[in-house]
């Protein structure tokens, strides 16, 4: 273990380099304990692999068959995609190493140190920006889950609104009185202008006609939620316009600025190229190769990591399909 804990100061970035990094990752893993879940988690797969086979071959139903057929060839796939992230990954991280190396090396040298200054300040400048972006996009996509809904129904929300007033408007709903009031007359026998209401008579028959257009609490609480939702529904869809706009603007405003920032960096790199020392300018030559090998295999390990994912998707359909 003393490997592990005492090492030469002065190798320290050789120890930690990117194409150490699986050798340190196994090591730490090691002193945690790991060793044994992981060598554990492989017997395991072995046997599940060994189980689906053996299934696979028991004869009699070929519905069985073909299933445990396909879950192989899908397990099969996503060890031989898996490796190749690891690979890529590996691959990624060699390459950031080595463009580390000429970056520095490009801070150190006499011709070219100033443009590096410029260029290590535009590239700072120019994360920021992408940063912002990113975040306007989730801003953008927030205000899609929040705001489409009060959008779209505009049109639905002025309509139930102008129905709600216009009844109200009639006297329908909500009614000016509601039927524990009407019934409370009826049974006292007194109206609220202290005349007598007796059973039969025109004015109890007046009274009583009420019934037909008196509210309750429950009609009456349905009426008052739903004019507050419409009118609200409508509120926020008179807001929702002008911020989307504000986060148009603020986003190509970043988007801009990144395009600008792009655009010198490109040129502070013709600067650095362009200078009489012939190292300098194979340096930078090389710094722009790497950069351009480290963006291809990214987006290898995207198409990877999607492939990965549609593998698992397939292979959990096939196991939760039944067999008859």
């Amino acid at each position: 273990m003393a490997r592990y804990f005492f090492f030469d100061g002065e190798a320290a970035e050789s120890f930690a380099a990117a194409k150490n990094y699986k050798e340190i990752g196994n090591a730490i893993r090691s002193l945690l304990g790991c060793s044994l879940a992981e060598t554990a988690i492989g017997d395991l797969k072995d046997v599940c692999k060994t189980v689906d086979r053996d299934i696979g071959e028991v004869s009699g139903d070929v519905r069985i068959e073909e299933l445990e057929a396909q879950i192989s060839k899908k397990t099969s796939e996503l060890e031989t995609a898996a490796s190749l992230r690891e690979q890529l990954v590996g691959n990624i991280a060699t390459l950031k190493e080595q463009h580390e190396e000429i970056v520095r090396g490009l801070r150190e040298a006499e011709g070219a140190k100033e443009i590096q200054q410029q260029r290590d300040d535009k590239e700072g400048q120019k994360k920021r920006a992408a940063a912002e972006i990113s975040e306007c996009r989730q801003e953008v996509l927030k205000w899609i889950g929040q705001r489409a809904i009060q959008v779209v129904s505009t049109r639905l929300s002025k309509l139930a609104l102008d129905f709600v007033d216009e009844t109200g408007l009639r006297g329908r709903i909500p009614s000016p009185y509601n039927e524990d009031f009407v019934r409370g007359l009826l049974s006292s026998g007194t109206c609220v202008c202290h005349r007598p209401l007796n059973g039969g008579s025109a004015e109890w028959a007046a009274v009583a006609e009420l019934l037909k257009t008196a509210s309750n609490a429950e009609v009456l609480g349905r009426v008052v939620r739903a004019r507050a939702r419409s009118q609200m529904l409508r509120d926020e869809a008179a807001v929702a316009p002008k911020t989307l706009h504000n986060l148009r603007v603020k986003f190509a405003g970043f988007l801009q600025q990144h395009t600008q920032l792009e655009q010198q960096v490109a040129e502070l790199g013709k600067k650095i190229e362009g200078l009489p020392l012939l190292e300098i300018a194979e340096r930078e030559r090389s710094r722009r190769i790497i950069e351009s090998k480290i963006e291809k295999e990214q987006q290898n390990l995207g198409g990877v990591r999607a492939h990965i994912a549609s593998l698992e998707r397939e292979k959990a359909a096939f196991v939760r399909k039944p067999s008859a």
